[in-house]
C-alpha cells in the first residue's frame, strides 16, 4: 500500500513532488505546534510541578512584550535550551536503538520531535490581540496558589 503510494510519487514531475513534500511538511509541523501547546497545557493541569512551570514559562513570555525586558527572553532561551538537550537525547538514543531494532529507532525520532516542540513553545511568540496585562494577572494568581499548597 505504502509502497504503490511511493510509486505513484515518485512519476510526478520533480516540481510537483518539491510542492507536495513542501506542504506535507508545512501541514504536520503546523499540526505538531498546536498538537504539543494543547498536550502540554492539559498535562500541566496533572502534574502541579509541570503546571507551576508551564506557568512560569507563560509568565516570561508575556512579561517579555514589555519594553526593554532582554532578561525575560533570555530567561525564555534558557529554558528552552532544557527541552533542546532532551530532544538531542532522544534524537541520539533513536539513533543508537535504530542500528538494533529498527522500528524502535522511530520511537527517539518521535521523542526527538516532540521536544523540539517544546522548545519552540517556550519561545514562542504571544498571539496578536491578547490583553497581556489580563493574562499575567490570571497567570501570577494561579502561580501564587499553586506555590502555597
Amino acid at each position: 500500500m505504502i509502497e504503490e503510494l511511493f510509486n505513484v510519487i515518485k512519476n510526478w514531475p520533480v516540481i510537483v513532488q518539491g510542492a507536495f513534500g513542501s506542504g506535507l511538511f508545512w501541514l504536520v509541523l503546523n499540526i505538531g505546534q498546536k498538537l504539543v501547546t494543547f498536550i502540554s497545557a492539559k498535562y500541566s493541569y496533572i502534574s502541579k510541578v509541570s503546571r507551576i512551570s508551564w506557568l512560569r514559562s507563560a509568565s516570561l513570555k508575556y512579561h517579555s512584550t514589555e519594553e526593554d525586558e532582554t532578561d525575560c527572553i533570555v530567561a525564555l532561551i534558557y529554558r528552552s535550551i532544557r527541552f533542546f538537550y532532551k530532544s538531542i537525547l532522544w534524537l541520539t538514543m533513536g539513533l543508537i536503538v535504530n542500528s538494533y531494532i529498527e522500528p524502535f529507532g522511530v520511537i527517539g525520532y518521535i521523542g526527538s520531535i516532540y521536544f523540539l516542540f517544546k522548545a519552540y513553545e517556550v519561545v514562542s511568540p504571544v498571539k496578536e490581540g491578547e490583553d497581556v496585562n489580563k493574562k499575567l494577572e490570571e497567570i501570577e494568581t494561579e502561580l501564587s496558589k499553586l506555590e502555597k499548597t
